[in-house]
Formats: C-alpha cells, sequence, structure tokens
C-alpha cells in the first residue's frame, strides 16, 4: 500500500494532468519550476524634461486622447497657435 503523501502527490498530477492536458512528464516540470521574478523595466537615461514641462505635455495628451509622440508634435503645435490666437 502506498503512503498517504504519495498517494495525495499523485492525485494532484493526475488532476492537473487531468485540467490542462499536459502529458505527465510536461505536468511535472511546470509544477516542480520555480516561478521566474518579475523584472521591473528600469530607465536606462536620464528624463528629457522636468516636471513642469512634463505636466504641460500631460495637460496636452489627454485631450488628444493619449496619442502617440509623432502625433502629439503636431496637435501640441496646434494647441499652442489656438491659444496664441485666443490670447490665452
Amino acid at each position: 500500500m502506498r503512503p498517504q503523501r504519495l498517494r495525495t502527490s499523485a492525485g494532484i498530477l493526475e488532476e492537473f494532468i487531468a485540467a490542462t492536458g499536459y502529458h505527465k512528464k510536461s505536468a511535472i516540470r511546470v509544477l516542480n519550476s520555480h516561478p521566474e521574478p518579475k523584472h521591473r523595466q528600469t530607465r536606462q537615461c536620464p528624463s528629457l524634461c522636468d516636471e513642469a514641462a512634463r505636466g504641460a505635455l500631460i495637460v496636452l495628451w489627454e485631450p488628444s486622447d493619449r496619442v502617440c509622440g509623432k502625433r502629439l508634435k503636431a496637435a501640441a503645435q496646434f494647441y499652442c497657435r489656438r491659444w496664441n490666437a485666443m490670447n490665452i
């Protein structure tokens, strides 16, 4: 007769195989592997603008539906011309 620990380990493995459809050896590898730690992406170069400039860009970026940088450049020129014409 098998010890209780082996019987429950085998049962867990069989349930995992049934749920995932993995082959037995693949399931064992997955269950024995350690999860890879998530690496946070860090900025390699310093920021090009200060907080005030960043805040101004966000003010322009959000009304333009958060477009990409290339389109934001054109939108910034458009908004600046409009605001200068309105004397804001």
